[in-house]
């Protein structure tokens, strides 16, 4: 392209002054800022021309000089002067150029309306912005994880901007502490959660809710832990409600519970301060899962624990502690077997003794009579009318026994002796049986199936053989 003049202009100096101020506040380099300013002009003439013509633009930022360059093919008759050149005009420019090439022709700036300067200015905003949010993006790429300091900057519906110097973070709702306040201007500590990029999307989330925020707010006000002498193993959370968490001493002479909480309670105090009266529960962590299990459910005192196999536990409590122990609405177990990881069942003292005697009482009414020790005639009697287990015994009155045929007094008065022997006795007039034992449940299903299984064997016993006329026929026959 020999011979083309090459038009240039001097941006206002103003402008320029505007341009290194964006550079020293917002810490964008030089380039970037030539390559704002060039797309930027580029763009707003585009837009005053419908977009339709090509151009390049030349900006040194050092020196303020600015150069447009429209670009159009060569043809030898005009038809769209946006787009095309005549030959002999390109000539002008470039002696060498052909047909069908493409060339350059400065632009003045004195055609680009007053709306063009604005939209450059615009653009120039808009991409500075983007730029200065990347770069703050990128300062707190290797904050994640952390803990920092900032300023309510705003209340929207989607949670709480926070200013964190020169970017605003989002506190989301759902990582909001339930009930917290925020008031603008006022300072907050909050988690650096994630740091997201993706365009428009891009922005710092922040959160006061993850487990995680109390444990760094424990390794800002305890030494200890910062420095590694007490370890925090386990920690679980319903912020705004309760925290629990393991700690472990690495040095026998130091006591990790009394390191968290402080003397006089002043460094777990401040962190609940912090959490606005959020409850903490700090436990000494064992390998010992029964000892773990039991310092979990702390506040509550824990009678004995007794561990499976199937990474159960079941655990007693005094009566006067079930409800301490399970907590508002199971909060209390519910945070247990998240810092545990065990499946803990709670069960109060009494609890604990009503279904030991059902089991015991289980195994008296699953024996059978022969086991009772009752005598050969009286067993036989009770196997014909049905009765086969202590239990069918513990689900009769006297009445009952009374009504059977060949049993007397003697016989009953041997019933009960051998059912009060084992601790059983007859069913009292007006009171609920005892359920069906597991072992004859299998065989009887439930009590009522059992029930009813009794009346209809009882009341089809002789139907069995009405219903096939040549059986019972020939049963006569024989007879």
């Amino acid at each position: 392209m020999g011979g083309m003049r090459k038009r240039s202009r001097t941006v206002n100096s103003d402008f320029l002054l505007a341009i290194r101020q964006i550079e020293r506040e917002r810490e964008i380099p030089p380039e970037e800022i030539q390559s704002i300013v060039e797309d930027g002009l580029v763009k707003a003439i585009q837009q005053e021309s419908e977009g339709l013509q090509s151009l390049r633009v030349e900006f040194d930022v050092n020196t303020g000089k600015l150069s447009i360059f429209r670009i159009r093919e060569v043809v030898e008759e005009v038809i769209n002067p946006v787009l095309e050149v005549s030959y002999k005009d390109a000539s002008l420019i470039n002696d060498e150029v052909q047909i069908g090439e493409l060339v350059e022709t400065p632009l003045s700036l004195r055609s680009f309306r007053r709306i063009g300067i604005q939209a450059v200015k615009q653009h120039i905003v808009q991409r500075v912005r983007e730029m200065e949010k990347n770069i703050q993006l990128d300062r707190f790429a290797d904050k994640e994880g952390q803990i920092i300091t900032g300023v309510v900057n705003r209340i929207t519906n989607n949670g709480v901007l926070v200013n964190l110097d020169r970017i605003d973070g989002l506190l989301p709702n759902s990582e909001r502490i339930p009930g917290e306040k925020y008031v603008i201007g006022r300072r907050i500590k909050v988690y650096v959660e994630e740091v997201r990029r993706g365009g428009k999307d891009s922005e710092i989330i922040l959160s006061r809710s993850h487990p995680d925020f109390v444990r760094l707010l424990f390794q800002l006000e305890v030494p200890e832990i910062a420095q590694n002498i007490v370890q925090i193993k386990a920690i679980v959370r319903e912020a705004g409600y309760r925290t629990k968490m393991a700690v472990f001493s690495t040095q026998d002479k130091v006591d990790p519970v009394g390191a968290c909480v402080g003397y006089k309670g002043s460094r777990v105090k401040n962190i609940v301060n912090e959490l606005n009266g959020e409850k903490i529960d700090i436990i000494p962590w064992s390998d010992d899962p029964a000892q773990f299990i039991a310092h979990a459910l702390s506040p509550a005192q824990v009678i004995s624990v007794e561990v499976f196999d199937d990474h159960s536990a079941e655990v007693i409590v005094p009566d006067s502690q079930l409800s301490l122990a399970i907590g508002k609405q199971g909060q209390n177990a519910r945070l247990a077997n998240k810092l545990t990881s065990w499946k803990i069942d709670i069960l109060s003292d009494a609890e604990k003794e009503r279904l030991v005697h059902e089991l015991k009482a289980n195994v008296q009414y699953e024996k059978t009579l022969e086991a009772l020790g009752i005598s050969t005639r009286t067993m036989n009697i009770l196997k014909e009318a049905g009765i086969e287990y202590a239990y069918d015994l513990a689900v009769s009155t006297e009445e009952n026994i009374s009504s059977i045929q060949g049993l007397g007094e003697k016989s009953l008065e041997e019933i009960k002796e051998k059912l009060n022997a084992i601790g059983l006795k007859l069913l009292e007039p007006d009171k609920e049986p005892p359920a069906v034992p597991p072992a004859l449940r299998s065989v009887r299903g439930s009590d009522e199936d059992y029930e009813e299984s009794e009346e209809i064997s009882s009341e089809e016993e002789e139907p069995e053989y009405s219903d096939s006329p040549e059986p019972a026929a020939e049963e006569v026959d024989n007879s």
